[in-house]
C-alpha cells in the first residue's frame, strides 16, 4: 500500500522530531551529537530550510524548522536522517540489522504564534525535563545554549519575537494541556498566518 504524502506548508514554521527504533539509544557521546548537528547545518545549506530551534536527545531529536519551498522538510530529514543511519550502522558494526529510526519522521504545523513560542518552549526544555541538566540552557545539544552563547551558528532569525524573559520561561514548569498539544500531529491544512 502507498504512503499517504504529507502536507506540509511553506513559511510556516513545523515542529518535527524522530526517535531511535524501540526507543534505542542513538548518541552515545559528544562527537556523535557533534556529528549529528554538523549533518543539520550540512542538509541547511542544500536544501530550502531554516532552523528555529532544536534538541538532540540521547534517543531522538526535537526540530523547529521552515521551509522556503514545498518538500524541502521532507528532503532535509530524509538526507540527514540518513546519513545518521549510515554512521550509526557503520560505527556501532550492525550494517544490515534493520531501521535505525522509529518512522519517516513525526510532523506538526505551528499554525500561529503562540503555538510556535509553545513548541520552541517544549523542544528547548526537553533535557531539562528528561534531567539531563539543571537548567535548559546547560545541554551543549539544544537551540537554548546556542541563543545564550552564539557558538554555534545553526539557527536562523525566529519569525515571532522571544520575549525579554525567554530563559526564564523555558525553565519554568508547562502545563500539562500545552505539552499535549505539541504531541499531537498535524491533521488540517486549515491555517491560520503566524502573528506574535
Amino acid at each position: 500500500m502507498a504512503r499517504r504524502r504529507g502536507w506540509l506548508p511553506v513559511n510556516w514554521p513545523i515542529h518535527a522530531t524522530n526517535r531511535g527504533q524501540d526507543r534505542r539509544q542513538l548518541f552515545f557521546e559528544p562527537s556523535d551529537y557533534k556529528d549529528f548537528l554538523g549533518l543539520l547545518e550540512r542538509a541547511r545549506d542544500r536544501f530550502e530550510v531554516d532552523v528555529l530551534g532544536y534538541a538532540i536527545m540521547p534517543n531522538h531529536f526535537h526540530l523547529v524548522l521552515s521551509q522556503r519551498s514545498e518538500g524541502a522538510v521532507s528532503a532535509y530529514l530524509h538526507w540527514a536522517c540518513g546519513c545518521k543511519a549510515c554512521t550509526f550502522r557503520s560505527t556501532t558494526g550492525t550494517a544490515g540489522a534493520g531501521h535505525v529510526f522509529q518512522r519517516r519522521y513525526w510532523s506538526q504545523v505551528l499554525s500561529d504564534g503562540q503555538h510556535y513560542l509553545t513548541a520552541l518552549r517544549y523542544v528547548e526544555a526537553n533535557p531539562l525535563r528528561a534531567r539531563l541538566v539543571s537548567r535548559a540552557e546547560d545541554w551543549p545539544w539544544g537551540s537554548l545554549w546556542e541563543r545564550m552563547t552564539r557558538e554555534r551558528c545553526l539557527l536562523a532569525a525566529s519569525p515571532v519575537p522571544l520575549p525579554p524573559e525567554w530563559l526564564g520561561v523555558v525553565n519554568g514548569i508547562q502545563a500539562t494541556e500545552e505539552m499535549e498539544t505539541c504531541r499531537r500531529r498535524t491533521r488540517s491544512r486549515r491555517l491560520e498566518p503566524v502573528r506574535s
